[in-house]
């Protein structure tokens, strides 16, 4: 009975002990417990939240976030990347790359350097139509001879927000006057604003101006201000919804300029003779025709 006992003891013992191994009794892994859920042990290591994801090594850390885990048309994510040193000092001009695993879903940008604290940034921006999650991720060198990459997960979700007419006052425009261009957005909300660009033909060419030509809103109206310069002509504004195929669009007719004016410009060569006495008989005048706004057409 005794030595029954004994040998119990004795597994008793040699199953101790190799918990007390595994908790950190000794070796490199001092300071892991088999009770807890991850654990570090000198080589790189990922952990997520609700909030994003860290990545460790021994030669530093990248915290990746994301001002929302859920990104919509009206409503782009940011991305935000914090990196350190092995000691926790945040690390100054760091080449940060982002990117995501589905470019159908959503795009971010390339690239940043981190500022004084530490930090760069990338805005996270859906793709117009699409639905679904993917991964965003952060790649950053920590030290020479150390890469880190860190993910984190985000959703793409269906935003109810639209156009619905646009109006112009005045919709004709005088040469180089101004309307008032306005359109209607259903869905926008101090929550969820709305980014409505605008754009025309004749902005295009340099021959008006639009502004703004990007506006955030959070009301049921986004508005800008058509300033002429020359189209001369018929000219159409369109307003459309960053993220989405929402569009409206309004005509203006614009007065072209009138001649107001003739002006003298050059004349060569500016001195001419009577025929036969030595020098030029003729000359070629320049003149110039200008408009109310004294601009030449």
């Amino acid at each position: 009975m005794n030595k029954t006992i004994r040998r119990v003891g004795g597994l008793a013992l040699v199953a101790l002990a190799a918990v007390l191994s595994a908790c950190g009794g000794g070796g490199s892994d001092a300071g892991c417990s088999v009770f807890s859920t991850s654990c570090t042990t000198g080589t790189d290591s990922t952990s997520t939240s609700n909030t994003g994801a860290v990545s460790t090594s021994t030669a530093g850390s990248v915290v990746l976030t994301l001002s929302s885990k859920t990104i919509s048309a009206s409503t782009p994510g940011t991305v935000l990347a914090l990196v350190r040193d092995a000691s926790g000092v945040p690390l100054e001009g760091v080449l940060v790359k982002f990117s995501v695993s589905d470019a159908a879903i959503a795009t971010v940008s390339s690239s940043d350097v981190t500022d004084e604290n530490g930090n760069a940034s990338a805005t996270l921006q859906p793709v117009a139509g699409a639905l679904g999650a993917a991964y965003v991720s952060a790649s950053a060198d920590v030290s020479v001879s150390s890469t880190l990459d860190t993910r984190t997960v985000f959703s793409v979700s269906a935003v109810d927000v639209a156009l619905t007419a646009a109006s112009a006052s005045p919709v004709t425009v005088g040469a180089y006057g101004s309307s008032v261009v306005t359109v209607n957005v259903a869905g926008a909300s101090s929550s969820s604003p709305v980014t409505v660009n605008f754009s025309s033909t004749c902005v295009s060419a340099g021959k008006a101006i639009l502004s703004p030509m990007s506006v955030t809103v959070t009301g049921a109206t986004a508005s800008t201000t058509y300033q002429d310069n020359a189209c001369a002509g018929s000219d159409r504004v369109s307003a459309s919804i960053s993220g989405t195929s929402e569009r409206q669009q309004v005509d203006l007719a614009v007065t072209a300029p009138i001649v107001q004016a003739l002006e003298f410009v050059a004349a060569n060569p500016a001195k001419i003779c009577l025929a036969g006495s030595g020098c030029a008989g003729t000359a070629e005048i320049q003149f110039s025709l200008k408009d109310q706004s004294g601009k030449p057409i």
